[in-house]
């Protein structure tokens, strides 16, 4: 079955039937969301109905089932990530790239395994599931039959322009005693299968050959060898783990070399500590490679200013050194850095400085890519507070939400200009107009924005473009008006520098527009199509900047003038805490950008706040900063 976005759009769109599954009475059939489609896979039966998908999946394109002792359902669909790319305006979207995942899951009296590769997913080619059925010759194995597609483009299969590895390929699989997928090599289908004659089957591959550029010879997990395809995301029983954690409980990796320690509260219930001493972490079992070192102390200012954290291969192999300071940054996990390694290593703590020393937790994890997407659901996404729900809609198809908590997204970045981006769904009435956004770089403080979280949800908003200068980013996110704050997705995009002569603008229809007191929308039409106004009293509106590069900027507004707007309209522009200029404007009369002033700015982000000194409305329309370097804006 193929989407159809208008089709799908519909939001009273009951559920369609793919397949009929014999024997109970029961179908295999999507579900629709509210994103045009994007699909849960259900079982329904008389009992009810059973989703397999636990978030919406991509785009569910075709699905097919097999009857047996078990119900096994196969699918192919979209799993999408996006990435940063310009538009003709100057300003940054999301495009989507995506991979084809053909997964199958099995059920038992309606209840069903999730699901699970059956074929490994590839960026360079997509599985288009054909057939599924059962082998009646083996009890519990079935194949599916699968179009491999270099060209991503469903029912578009010709021949023209397609590489020797395309065409119709088969594969054996079946489920252990505990529900996993175990499946066998893909095989080149014999000409007259489904998806039409290919040519005559390949030979094998020779015994023990890997050859990833050959299908027949793709190394695969299990194989005892960890190639450079595979990783220990995708296949800890060839690479090893990806993390490790040493504690300093009973962990027998654990173990203090020098000094009296005594025990206090910690991480798993308590932490060891020492005036003066050293504490070791050994680590074995993870391959060579790049390795992230993550360090656990509780909170405590009595703790050291300076505790001397070592990577070692052997008693004169020092590989790495670095001081932190356990006053700061205790009761979570802190990146002590990034360390190649070239096989078995431990993890030394000493005192460099005068406090408590304390030897809590050491965790490394090996250096694999990460999505530049932290989602609410992903390990680098951590809570603070009460009061935290889940509700749908977002990125991955749900989002967390409170009003009392706060939530952080820590990424690791290397040093340089990063561009900032934060998401979260559209249409939510209820939640924040002051969500505070803080961003630090390795604990340092970079900047901080305030967002109306009822204003552009559903897209990815960029924050700026900031200089981190570290191997740590978090981004903090809380609500300060007792409104839910929405924690949906952050992203970290790496570019080459800060922009180089430039205008910034924000309007009264952007999230960093925000206002106190008493608004509405106005019957004139303004820069973005809409304009703000307050009729009487003290209210205010303020637009916000981030991403400033240090420059002299020239302040720029433009307001529908009328005979009942105040003749005192003061501009105020702000930056790091200090106000910059002052200008009172009349908004009776004259049309077109109007001048507040030019200031120099060096932090990275700044304010304009508009107020009234005299009667009559005011109205809040757009605001441009433009930087004095840029020419081109200038002519």
């Amino acid at each position: 079955w193929v989407c159809d976005t208008t089709f799908a759009r519909q939001a009273t769109l009951a559920d369609l039937e793919l397949a009929p599954v014999a024997g109970d009475g029961g179908a295999i059939a999507i579900e629709p969301t509210e994103e045009p489609c994007q699909f849960h896979l259900l079982h329904r039966d008389v009992a009810g109905a059973t989703r397999l998908t636990d978030v919406p999946g991509g785009y569910l394109l075709a699905a097919g089932v097999a009857d047996g002792a078990a119900r096994v359902v196969c699918a192919s669909r979209i799993d999408h990530r996006p990435a940063a790319q310009a538009t003709g305006s100057g300003q940054k979207r999301l495009r989507q790239t995506y991979r084809v995942r053909l997964e199958c899951a099995r059920g038992e009296a309606g209840q069903f395994t999730a699901l699970q590769p059956a074929v490994p997913p590839s960026p360079d080619w997509a599985p288009w599931i054909s057939t599924l059925e059962t082998l009646p010759d083996q009890p519990g194995r079935y194949r599916v039959t699968y179009e491999r597609d270099f060209s991503f483009q469903f029912l578009n299969l010709t021949d023209h322009g397609r590489p020797e590895e395309d065409g119709t390929y088969t594969v054996d699989f079946g489920f252990d005693a505990d529900g996993t997928l175990v499946a066998g090599d893909p095989d080149r289908a014999a000409p007259g299968m489904a998806g039409g004659p290919t040519g005559p089957a390949p030979d094998p591959c020779p015994p023990g050959e890997i050859d990833p550029s050959d299908p027949r010879c793709a190394p695969r997990c299990g194989d005892g060898t960890c190639d450079p395809s595979e990783s220990c995301g995708d296949c800890a029983d060839d690479c090893g783990p990806c993390s490790l954690v040493v504690d300093d409980g009973d962990d027998p990796g654990y173990a203090e070399i020098a000094g009296a320690w005594r025990t206090t509260a910690g991480r798993a219930d308590f932490s060891r500590f020492t005036d003066d001493g050293v504490a070791t972490f050994d680590f074995r079992g993870l391959l060579p490679g790049p390795k992230e070192v993550w360090v656990h102390h509780p909170v405590d200012p009595r703790a050291t200013d300076r505790a001397l954290y070592r990577v070692r291969e052997g008693a004169d192999d020092l590989r790495a050194e670095v001081a932190l300071d356990q006053r700061v940054g205790g009761g979570d996990w802190r990146l002590a850095g990034v360390v190649d390694t070239r096989g078995d290593f431990v993890v030394e703590v000493a005192q460099g400085g005068s406090g408590r020393l304390y030897a809590d937790a050491v965790r490394v994890e090996a250096v694999v890519d990460q999505d530049p997407v932290i989602d609410d659901g992903d390990g680098r996404y951590r809570e603070q507070g009460d009061g935290w729900t889940t509700a749908p809609g977002g990125e991955g198809g749900a989002h967390r939400r409170s009003a009392a908590g706060g939530a952080t997204y820590t990424a690791r970045i290397q040093p340089g200009v990063h561009e900032v981006w934060l998401t979260w769904p559209a249409d939510q009435p209820t939640a924040t107009r002051r969500a505070e956004v803080t961003l630090t770089a390795d604990g340092a403080f970079v900047a901080t924005l305030t967002l109306d979280q009822q204003r552009e949800g559903g897209a990815w908003l960029s924050l700026g473009r900031y200089r981190l200068n570290g191997q740590q980013a978090t981004l903090t996110l809380r609500a300060t008006d007792g409104a839910p704050v929405l924690a949906d997705a952050v992203r970290f995009d790496s570019v080459a520098a800060l922009p180089d002569g430039a205008e910034f603008v924000t309007d009264d229809g952007d999230a960093r527009y925000l206002e106190t007191g008493m608004w509405a929308d106005a019957d004139a039409e303004g820069a973005g199509g809409d304009v703000r106004w307050s009729p009487a009293g003290d209210g205010t509106a303020t637009w916000q900047f981030g991403g400033l590069p240090p420059d002299f900027y020239d302040v720029l507004v433009q307001f529908p003038a009328a005979p009942r707007n105040t003749n005192a309209a003061v501009y105020t522009v702000r930056s790091a805490g200090a106000e910059l200029v002052s200008a009172s404007l009349d908004q009776t009369s004259g049309e077109g950008w109007r001048v507040v002033g030019r200031v120099w700015i060096a932090a990275p982000t700044a304010s304009v706040t508009l107020r009234r000194e005299a009667a009559g409305a005011l109205r809040a329309d757009v605001v441009k900063l433009v930087s004095t370097r840029c020419v081109e804006c200038e002519r």
